[in-house]
């Protein structure tokens, strides 16, 4: 993932935080709001159950002054026509329950001016219907009982009063009953509101629970997302690390065993070179000089794989890099590998080394020929490609943006996770003991990443495997291709001045041996300051400046600027196993710089002095 991807899902994550976090503060803001409705609404149930409590009991009184009233005419009817004893407890009865609902009403009615003031109006009439009672059942008990029913008198004045006070008591009771149904509805509207807001409170609850709960687990997928992604690039890193160190080490050894080879092959030819044909010892020379080459040829790949080859970028068409290579194919594979090739009509151009290129095609193919024994197809493809944080895979150290990518896929064996852990690493191979050198992969891997680019493999055990390799795309037009070099019948040879600047002694003293047989004067320094000094100090022409690339205290670029300055018109050739990043960046020596690679033969050395002091493009 990379460092754009890292930081998306980071922000993601925030803005599901926060999003969690506002609806949370919308729903606490409900549930007040919620909270505060629901007070008032029981409020006005409390309010409602109280009036129609009070109503009740109101209308549950004057009912009670009703049937006292009918007590109290009872008891003294009853007791008028037969004096018995027990009406007269239920004319007590009466007159007892009306005084005492009577102080009932009263304070029931207390808030209510309106029945109070119609109380008021009822009192008199029933003081008299009181006093009518009473006054009968006095004449009752002077009189003693009756002859006969017929001889007495009834109260006939309480019979009105009687009949004047109901309707004015079922008024009155009439208007308790529709204030008790007002109530009652009041009741039930509030009763209403409550379940309403009951079911919202539960249904927002609910959605607020469901949502926050939706949230956080969007909010824990993209985190698990994000660190899923973050142990990817960690391991991507720590690979790339571990491959890193294995290439400075790789790098290192290589550089230091280059110039072993070149004092090994320098004086092998040497020494072949003072011997007469069909001496004895020119194959054992000859035997020393191959061995040296095929060091050589290891050492070059581990410095691909450690990316400190120097590289001379061209603008390049991939398309014609793999068409021109398809024959060199046809001859390495064998007939039952059918190779296919797709190339992009509007493919961009690379800026790279063609002959790495190569390499990479090569090694590749090798790589899938042995990995399809039995036959199969290999596949080549072109394509462009544009790059952005959303792919999720896409390593750290690959910048988004656009790209050409070169794909190769076989149908072969395929890998499993564990090799394919491994395949870029130096000397890993899956082959038997001597089948390999374990360095094809690496160099691919090497070459893609000098080349500021990335290398990915897509395998799995017996679906074969996918290489797709990304390669910056730059708009520039491809350059010409360097024609090939026509091979000498006879290493060239001059009369030139050469300045000779190697800080590795037994380099520098074959490399000085082979030029001054060859005709050249040559002057050699150990140290770039002793070159500067001879050149400032000289007064003959020096038409040649062969340095080294990495030298103490001075590189070779720079030394050769000095000397520039000094001798307008010197031609410079480097000579040097790798180049750093000291000298240009990613290894790149500067256009048009002229590099003899160690180790270097004799002929190789001649030639390519010849070709820079004339101006030609030297051999490869």
């Amino acid at each position: 993932m990379g460092i754009g991807s890292q930081a998306e899902q980071q922000a993601s994550s925030r803005r599901a935080f926060l999003l969690a976090a506002f609806a949370l503060a919308v729903a606490l803001a409900a549930l007040a709001g919620v909270t505060a409705l629901a007070r008032r609404t029981f409020e006005r149930l409390q309010h409602g159950s109280d009036a129609r409590e009070h109503a009740y009991d109101v209308l549950i009184t004057l009912r009670r002054i009703r049937q006292d009233i009918g007590e109290m005419r009872v008891g003294v009817t009853g007791y008028v026509i037969s004096h018995d004893s027990v009406y007269l407890a239920t004319y007590r009865s009466g007159t007892t329950g009306l005084a005492a609902d009577t102080t009932a009403i009263r304070r029931l009615t207390a808030d209510v001016p309106s029945l109070q003031r119609e109380l008021d109006r009822l009192q008199p009439e029933l003081r008299a219907y009181d006093t009518d009672l009473a006054s009968t059942l006095r004449t009752a008990r002077l009189e003693g009982p009756p002859v006969s029913a017929g001889s007495k008198n009834i109260p006939s004045l309480s019979g009105v009063l009687i009949e004047t006070l109901r309707p004015r008591f079922v008024a009155i009771e009439a208007e308790q009953t529709r204030l008790l149904e007002l109530s009652t509805l009041e009741v039930e509207r509030a009763v209403y509101r409550t379940n309403v807001i009951f079911t919202w409170v539960l249904l927002g609850g609910t959605v607020v629970v469901f949502g926050t709960a939706v949230l956080l687990f969007v909010h824990l997928r993209a985190r698990a997302r994000a660190e899923a992604q973050l142990a990817r690039a960690q391991e991507q890193l720590n690979e790339s690390q571990r491959l890193e160190a294995v290439g400075q080490l790789a790098g290192g050894v290589a550089h230091d065993f280059n110039n072993i080879l070149t004092v090994i092959t320098g004086f092998c030819e040497l020494v072949q070179a003072k011997l007469p044909v069909g001496h004895p010892s020119r194959r054992d020379l000859l035997a020393i000089r191959e061995a040296g080459q095929k060091g050589a040829e290891l050492t070059r790949q581990l410095l691909a794989f450690s990316r400190r080859q120097v590289l001379e970028l061209s603008v390049l068409d991939l398309n014609g890099v793999v068409e021109r290579f398809r024959g060199m194919l046809d001859r390495v594979l064998p007939a039952n590998i059918e190779v296919v090739l797709r190339l992009a009509d509007d493919l961009g151009r690379v800026r790279a080394d063609r002959v790495q290129m190569e390499q990479i095609l090569m090694n590749l193919g090798v790589n899938a020929r042995d990995a399809m024994s039995a036959g199969g197809r290999l596949t080549m493809e072109t394509a462009n490609a544009a790059l952005d944080a959303s792919i999720g895979d896409l390593p750290s150290d690959l910048k988004p943006g656009r790209y050409v990518a070169l794909i190769v896929s076989d149908t072969g064996i395929g890998m499993d996770e564990a090799t394919r852990a491994h395949i870029f690493e130096p000397f890993f191979t899956t082959k038997a003991t001597g089948k390999g050198s374990g360095l094809g992969l690496a160099t691919v891997y090497g070459i893609v990443k000098q080349s500021g680019g990335q290398v990915w493999v897509y395998s799995e055990p017996g679906r074969g495997s996918t290489f797709k390799i990304y390669l910056p795309r730059v708009e520039d037009a491809p350059g010409q291709e360097p024609a090939p070099a026509v091979a000498a019948t006879k290493d060239p040879r001059g009369t030139e001045t050469i300045l000779l600047v190697e800080d590795e002694e037994r380099v520098r003293e074959v490399t000085q041996r082979i030029l001054a047989a060859a005709g050249y004067r040559v002057l050699s320094a150990a140290r770039p300051e002793a070159a500067l000094e001879m050149v400032s100090q000289r007064t003959g022409p020096i038409q040649l400046l062969l340095t080294d690339v990495v030298m103490p205290g001075m590189s070779g670029p720079q030394l050769a600027a000095q000397v520039v300055r000094l001798l307008p018109g010197i031609k410079v050739l480097y000579q040097s196993g790798y180049s750093e990043e000291a000298i240009a960046q990613h290894g790149a020596l500067e256009s048009g710089a002229a590099l003899l690679s160690k180790p270097f033969t004799g002929s190789s050395l001649q030639r390519t002095v010849r070709a820079v002091l004339d101006g030609t493009e030297p051999p490869r």
